[in-house]
């Protein structure tokens, strides 16, 4: 929904939710909202790493020093953003948890 409308409208970010889990993501956003949802939520990327608690606290302190933390949003972890920023950022923070064309993506994950 909201990269659709972000097309829409000629952007290129939309509110994004980064964060983190030991299981499987599809499964974790369901845990957490499963029934407030009218559809079954999209999960652009995901990594694998085994630095996870680092990679989520550099993602949402580069996001925010850039000023695209979403101050509206329910918690902290929902940022104005795009899956290829994240993938951008995680390239340099740490290479391994993504390579082209291999997917790092857990189950029900979707690149």
């Amino acid at each position: 929904m909201y990269r659709a409308r972000a097309k829409e409208r000629g952007e290129h970010r939309w509110p994004c939710k980064i964060g983190r889990t030991e299981q499987n993501p599809l499964q974790r956003v369901l845990s957490q909202a499963a029934t407030a949802l009218p559809e079954k939520p999209f999960i652009a990327v995901a990594f694998r790493t085994k630095y996870s608690a680092a990679l989520e606290a550099a993602f949402h302190a580069v996001f925010t020093l850039r000023g695209l933390a979403v101050q509206d949003a329910p918690g902290t972890e929902w940022f104005l953003t795009s899956p290829q920023e994240a993938i951008a950022l995680a390239k340099v923070f740490d290479p391994a948890s993504y390579s082209e064309g291999v997917p790092s993506a857990a189950d029900g994950a979707k690149r």
